[in-house]
């Protein structure tokens, strides 16, 4: 009896190191995608900064020529995007990590999305002369509600590794659709980016087309495909479905899909070309903001819509104003970060 119950307890002792090496192993794994992820990304940074800030220079060197210039300018507008996009990759990857991202969803216009998107995609794909097809012309509600900047970048990350893995002179499609959606009120909008690129192996791709759980995504050793640690997690947050299709040499296909809340005719109010900003011409308006370059930058911005602007370096000369305007009632909003 004693001998069973200690082998009984043996077996206890053997599952729980069993399970205590596999988590082990697991968080390694993870340990090690994030380490190879901040790695590869500061390498982009990198890169992202070298070139806005050619861009710049090559703009100054043209100072004369405005069409030139302008060209340089919406180049290196198109860099600082990427860089922001990347840094946000990060803010995003720290807090899934901490189980805090959260999915803010507004209303987004397609044609707005579309253009923005291009301006950030096209210049990639001029460095390797790769032709780059956007297609959304079988969507039929472009007012929807999404998040805006996350859809973005889960797209963005998706296109930049077709580019990484598409030789010069390569095709790249995005093709956005949209059918009738199970869900009321809803379209199911489907985003599929395809490339004639070095395709994936079949244990890569069974591993990325499997349920996304931090074991397999861990997994995967192949560092370009790094980048669908944050999509995988972003279409799960996002409520929505992947799946990928490839062959070496052959290419790549990616589909996701979303049921995404469409913007009815009711609710045309709330679309932005509907806003009266003449309503602002003329009003005060409050701006609390540490940094010079940023005040500098949201000035301009608020001016331009006829705002007067009254600027509080901190919180305390902030305060300070609001307690002498609130007799008087000279300014009526407050911004601040």
């Amino acid at each position: 009896g004693s001998s069973r119950k200690l082998v009984e307890e043996l077996n206890v002792i053997k599952e729980e190191k069993n399970e205590l090496e596999k988590k082990f192993s697991e968080e390694e794994n993870a340990k090690n995608v994030r380490k190879s992820f901040f790695f590869n990304i500061s390498h982009d940074i990198r890169n992202t900064m070298n070139s806005s800030v050619g861009f710049i220079n090559l703009a100054r060197k043209h100072i004369d020529d405005k069409v030139v210039v302008l060209d340089y300018l919406n180049k290196a507008s198109g860099s600082n995007s990427m860089l922001l996009s990347l840094v946000n990759d990060i803010v995003d990857m720290c807090q899934m990590d901490t189980k805090h991202l959260v999915i803010e969803e507004k209303i987004v216009d397609i044609e707005n999305f579309k253009q923005e998107f291009l301006n950030i995609v096209e210049p990639l794909c001029g460095i390797k002369n790769i032709s780059f097809t956007y297609d959304d012309s079988s969507v039929e509600h472009h007012w929807l509600y999404a998040d805006e900047l996350r859809l973005s970048r889960l797209l963005y990350n998706i296109v930049k590794n077709a580019i990484g893995t598409t030789d010069e002179n390569g095709d790249i499609k995005l093709i956005i659709s949209e059918i009738p959606s199970s869900k009321a009120g809803c379209g199911k909008y489907t985003f599929r980016i395809s490339d004639n690129g070095a395709g994936l192996s079949q244990e890569i791709l069974e591993k990325l087309n499997a349920e996304t759980d931090d074991e397999q995504i861990t997994d995967i050793k192949d560092k370009k495909m790094e980048s669908f640690y944050v999509a995988k997690s972003l279409i799960s947050l996002m409520n929505g479905s992947f799946i990928i299709n490839s062959k070496l040499g052959h290419g790549t296909s990616i589909e996701i899909s979303f049921d995404f809340q469409t913007v009815t005719d009711g609710q045309d109010e709330l679309k932005d070309d509907n806003y009266d900003v003449s309503i602002l011409n003329g009003k005060k308006v409050l701006l609390v903001e540490d940094n010079d370059l940023n005040m500098d930058i949201a000035t301009d911005i608020l001016e331009e819509f006829g705002l007067e602007v009254d600027k509080a370096e901190n919180g305390s000369v902030a305060l300070e104003k609001v307690k002498n305007c609130l007799e008087s009632e000279n300014v009526k909003e407050a911004i601040y970060d």
